[in-house]
């Protein structure tokens, strides 16, 4: 995939989120990700968004108490706005419009969302997020009712309501931050998201909790959707409604194709770099503290060779029947299918 096509996934990914509607705030277990429990209710997180300290002013130490923007994010700018702060955000909103409250509510989200994560990959939440700016994420947010949002680099925008309620806003939320952290992983601080957008978009869906489809609905869903959304070699991304199939995809790496643990792995890895790509891409020093905000504003062109050199390193490690990329693209048609009708 070269820069233009890149650019223009950046573009979808900053309108790409869930798309079911809240069925009732009582879901429960791994519906709602990582760091859920078979018995964890929605409930319960809700209790744990609702403890989250209150925001509090940023400093006017740090860039004069002004929000720093961190993404080129297509769909709002709160950069120079006055910002609030929680133990691992920064937020502010477009403009006066927006309520505390609503800053307040998804800082909160996304708070608990991290340490979820952060939880499953028995990490501290802080180790998810050391290459953003003064050790923060971001998050800007556009005044009015949507059920988009964005994430890329190290900033999440959405707007200030959804038009779902609380599972769904929760879901959103915990799909843009990780879109974030793995952007954080690959040492990708202010650019885009790192293709293929089947392991990106997947991976999201699988960390908010997205479930397996059932076998009739891959068979319809793959033969709509073959060599145009969900093509393995290219990445082509075509909407938020061949999600599932990615999730599906990554599922059946993390059960069958690798097994247990090896896309954590994955997933922790740097598919960004190679040997002769530099670590600074053209950002470097563009503003902060110049060491903790610096990274790639561009793609690398060996993206592609980045991403299945990796994919090979761990296929190599696991005890799965995935042995290369080349291998998963040439089998996963069957592969997938065969796997869904033994669960």
């Amino acid at each position: 995939m070269n820069k233009t096509s890149l650019l223009a996934l950046s573009v979808v990914l900053a309108l790409a989120g869930c798309t079911e509607e809240d069925k009732n705030d009582d879901i429960k277990g791994k519906a709602l990700g990582w760091g859920a429990t078979d018995s964890t209710s929605f409930a319960e997180i809700q209790q744990r968004i609702d403890a989250v300290p209150a925001l509090t002013p940023k400093s006017i130490s740090q860039d004069s108490g002004l929000y720093v923007d961190r993404s080129n994010n297509i769909l709002v700018d709160c950069s120079a706005r006055p910002a609030y702060t929680s133990a691992h955000f920064e937020i502010a909103g477009e403009n006066d419009n927006i309520p505390l409250a609503d800053m307040q509510r998804i800082a909160a989200i996304a708070e608990v969302s991290l340490d979820m994560i952060a939880s499953h990959l028995n990490l501290a939440p802080a180790a998810l997020i050391k290459h953003s700016h003064f050790n923060k994420l971001g998050i800007c947010l556009k005044e009015g009712t949507n059920s988009v949002a964005g994430g890329q680099g190290s900033e999440i925008s959405a707007f200030q309501r959804n038009t779902h309620g609380g599972v769904y806003e929760f879901g959103l939320l915990k799909h843009e931050l990780a879109h974030i952290i793995d952007s954080q992983m690959n040492g990708n601080q202010r650019g885009y998201n790192i293709n293929p957008s089947w392991f990106v978009e997947g991976m999201a869906e699988f960390i908010t909790g997205k479930q397996p489809m059932a076998l009739k609905t891959w068979y319809a869903k793959h033969e709509k959707y073959n060599n145009t959304m969900l093509d393995f070699t290219t990445g082509n991304l075509g909407g938020f409604d061949d999600y599932d199939l990615f999730a599906t995809a990554i599922h059946y790496l993390a059960e069958k194709g690798w097994g247990p643990g090896y896309v954590e792995a994955f997933f922790q890895s740097d598919r960004w770099h190679v040997n002769s790509t530099p670590t600074q891409n053209g950002c470097e020093g563009f503003v902060g503290d110049g060491v903790n905000y610096t990274g790639d504003c561009v793609m690398s062109d060996e993206l592609e060779t980045a991403f299945a050199t990796r994919f090979d390193e761990i296929s190599a490690k696991a005890n799965g029947e995935v042995t290369s990329f080349a291998q998963f693209q040439q089998t996963y048609a069957t592969a997938i299918p065969r796997w869904l009708e033994s669960r």
